[in-house]
């Protein structure tokens, strides 16, 4: 079992403003004071990740008919939800990745748990080289197997080793530098107020020699 995590300021600084937000959409009635926000940020940042708990109040924006602030039972509802619905949709979302991105480009997911799912089952590169090599008949087992690693990862609460998982192109630099990048280096996938992912890249004047190429070329 994961140890507690340990609350940062900067976890605590968004969570506190994702709960000023959605004070705010739901009404005068559902305002938290300081006591209350330092207690929500204490039980619920030691168990999940700002990334889970910022999608938590988005969601419980756009819930209809809801007047009151949700308690700290009803988080724990919303971040871990039907663990076997989460599987279903996590699987529909790896698949439209590999269709669309295929294992050559970087890809982001916002649920940290299909994040940990893809690096525990060997990394984006992987994943999709067993996917395409499935024998027919084999598909079930495949995505039984995938369900069960995400419902492990979704309930440990585990944090993904890297922002984003990493491609080809990516995996064949990973002796350069790394350096934040511009979000279309990245193709991202989930949910919809998702803006940027935090991630990493080469060194492009490094690339850039190693391919005899100039670095002007790659400039965005």
């Amino acid at each position: 079992m994961n140890e507690p995590r340990k609350p940062n300021p900067e976890d605590r600084k968004r969570f506190a403003k994702a709960l000023g937000v959605l004070g705010i959409a739901l009404g005068t009635a559902a305002r938290l004071d300081a006591e209350a926000l330092q207690v929500y940020g204490d039980l619920l940042l030691s168990e999940y990740t700002i990334e889970q708990l910022e999608k938590a109040c988005h969601d419980f924006t756009r819930e209809l008919g809801r007047k009151f602030f949700p308690s700290i039972p009803e988080f724990h509802q919303a971040v871990l939800g039907n663990p076997t619905e989460k599987a279903l949709e996590a699987l529909a979302l790896v698949k439209k990745a590999m269709s669309g991105s295929g294992s050559y480009r970087c890809v982001g997911f916002s649920d940290p748990a299909l994040q940990v799912t893809v690096e525990r089952l060997g990394g984006w590169i992987e994943l999709c080289a067993e996917y395409r090599e499935i024998e027919p008949g084999r598909a079930s087992y495949w995505e039984h197997n995938f369900r069960q690693v995400y419902q492990q990862a979704l309930q440990s609460g585990a944090k993904p080793q890297e922002p984003y998982c990493r491609g080809i192109a990516a995996a064949q630099n990973a002796s350069f530098t790394l350096r934040p990048i511009p979000e279309e280096e990245v193709h991202l996938y989930g949910h919809a107020s998702m803006k940027r992912l935090p991630a990493s890249v080469f060194d492009q004047k490094q690339l850039a020699e190693s391919v005899n190429a100039d670095p002007r070329a790659l400039e965005g």
